[in-house]
């Protein structure tokens, strides 16, 4: 499975000392935070550059987070779970993952909006217009079964 732009990039953000102690479960938990961040970060960008299909993408993100709502609030609530026990209990810790975590994704964003671009302005327009199909087609953007092994490794892991 080809994974996105800022899944690879969440998986980094926790997984570097997670890989050196053999965390899975923190690869795992990063990589598909970052697929659910890469869906905000298309609709973001879209809404940017074309706002007549800012609506229908809008409207097509609440209806894929509606769709996958048991599985984004697991993984949204075991993300935020994995950030504190990285802060170890110290705010000013948890602060700075908080923010270093925002610059990344916003870093990463731009990234993407390079990789989106590269088609030219009507691939990119016709990616736009085609998200709402996308989110509610794409078997990828069914994440309880795109991601079924990944889940299955999340929920075995020890918590």
């Amino acid at each position: 499975m080809r994974h996105s732009i800022l899944h690879v990039i969440f998986a980094t953000f926790l997984s570097m000392s997670a890989q050196a102690s053999g965390d899975q479960y923190a690869v795992d938990l990063a990589g598909l935070h970052g697929e659910i961040r890469q869906v905000e970060a298309m609709r973001d960008l879209c809404a940017k550059d074309f706002p007549a299909s800012a609506a229908a993408n809008s409207i097509a993100v609440e209806d894929w987070r509606a769709r996958n709502a048991a599985v984004l609030g697991e993984i949204e609530t075991r993300w935020q779970r994995l950030v504190e026990q990285k802060a170890g209990g110290s705010v000013s810790r948890r602060e700075a993952l908080d923010a270093w975590s925002k610059e990344l994704y916003e870093s990463t964003k731009k990234d993407f909006y390079i990789q989106l671009r590269r088609g030219g302005e009507d691939v990119y327009r016709a990616r736009c217009e085609g998200f709402p199909r996308y989110l509610q087609t794409a078997q990828r953007m069914q994440l309880g079964v795109a991601f079924s092994d990944t889940l299955r490794r999340i929920r075995q892991a020890p918590k």
